[in-house]
Parts: structure tokens; sequence; C-alpha cells
């Protein structure tokens, strides 16, 4: 049976004055709780955009689900940017300002995070679910052709391309383990529903005692590199 999308997140469901200088608390590493949870999801963040190094961060908090509200978790949205370093340079980033969502669990430990699809990204989805008979050489040519940065050909760049040592400070001794990229939904491609996926999956090993512990599953948008989901899997 073909592992889809759909599955692998229900399934890993189931189981202020910042400066560019983040220092994560040493209880959030090793799956223990998070002693400051915006400080993590900013140091969490600024591994994927290096661009947020440099000059100063300046993160806007929107307290999307207060301790009160859920019994289960907490969530936050964070919106990040980045003033430069000199009032001579000019910031040249597209990728700023970033928006995410975090949801920790009530332990403080990290459950989630989420990000906006790229532009790019949503217009080759589309394009493929009006072309339900490409094949997926087809999809590697379109996606090729428009640009994606990591298309379904470069599986070892973008595996290279993991911040894997900015990470191991927020989730651990963490290792990329597997690295698939998904065309479909299979099951709605069969009965006919818009289907496209096109998204890399990568998951992270963590390690302890040399023995594997958590998992942490990314879907890494091909046109940018960046995450637009991350799920934890807690031993």
């Amino acid at each position: 049976m073909k592992i889809t999308l759909a599955t692998l997140i229900f399934s890993f469901l189931l189981s202020a004055t910042p400066s560019a200088q983040i220092t994560v608390p040493s209880a959030q590493k090793n799956g223990r709780p998070v002693d400051d949870r915006v400080l993590w999801a900013i140091s969490y963040t600024s591994a994927f955009y290096p661009e947020l190094s440099g000059g100063d961060v300046f993160p806007t908090i929107k307290d999307d689900c207060a301790f009160g509200c859920s019994f289960q978790f907490y969530s936050f949205s964070l919106i990040l940017d980045s003033r430069p370093a000199l009032p001579s340079e000019v910031k040249t980033s597209a990728s700023l300002p970033v928006e995410s969502h975090f949801e920790f669990l009530r332990d403080g430990t990290f459950s989630n995070w989420r990000a906006k699809q790229s532009e790019q990204l949503r217009n080759a989805i589309a394009t493929v679910d009006r072309h339900t008979k490409w094949t997926e050489a087809d999809i590697d040519r379109l996606l090729a052709t428009q640009g994606a940065r990591y298309h379904p050909g470069l599986r070892s760049e973008l595996a290279a391309s993991i911040p894997v040592a900015q990470l191991r400070s927020c989730l651990g001794d963490v290792r990329v383990s597997r690295v698939e990229f998904f065309y479909r939904n299979e099951p709605d491609y069969k009965d006919g529903f818009p289907s496209a996926e096109l998204t890399w999956v990568v998951t992270l090993q963590e390690l302890q005692d040399n023995l594997p512990t958590n998992k942490f599953v990314l879907f890494i948008d091909p046109f940018t590199g960046k995450p637009t989901f991350v799920n934890s899997s807690r031993r």
C-alpha cells in the first residue's frame, strides 16, 4: 500500500527586546519541556531562515489558544522579520517576514509547526490537477521548468539542505533518516478528486545514547526548500 501525505499526518498526530543572538534554554533539548516557547520558536524558525541572522530579529506573537482554551495544546502564531544590523544595509530577502504557527503540548514539549505553501507550489498543484493524465515524468518537467529549487531529481541536494546542525539545539541529536517525494494522493487520484501534493517528506530521527527515539517529519516546499509542516512523534 502506498503511503500518502494524509496518512502520514494522521498517523503522526495520533502517536520583548529580542536580538539576533538567541539563547536556547537547556531544558528544550532531548524532548524535555521548553522553558520559553517563544525563544524556542524563534531559534527553531531561524534554523530554516538564515535570512534572520545578521541583524535584529523582531517577533510578533498572535496568541491563538492560551492554556485555558485547549485541554491538550498551547498554540500561537509567530511573525518574524529582521532589521539590518547597519542603517546603510538594505533588506533584500523576499522570504521575510515569515509567519508560522506553533503548537506545544501542555507540558511544554513541541508538537507541530505550520507555514504557508509558496505561490509557485500552489500554482503547480493547480496545474497538475488540471492535467490528470500527466505522468511523474511530466510533473518533473513542470517543476524543473517552473524553477523549483529542489525538483524530484535533486533528492540528495534536498537532504543536504536540511539545517541539521542548527536544529540540534532545538530537537536534540537528529539526523536525516528518510527522504521521499510525493506526487499525488493516490486514493484521491483513483477516485477522480484533486490529488496533487508535490511535496518532499523528510524524516529526522533523534538518537539518545545511540538509540533511535523521537522522530520529526518535515514537509518541504520544492520551490523554496522551506518546510510547510513539521510534526513530532515521540517515543
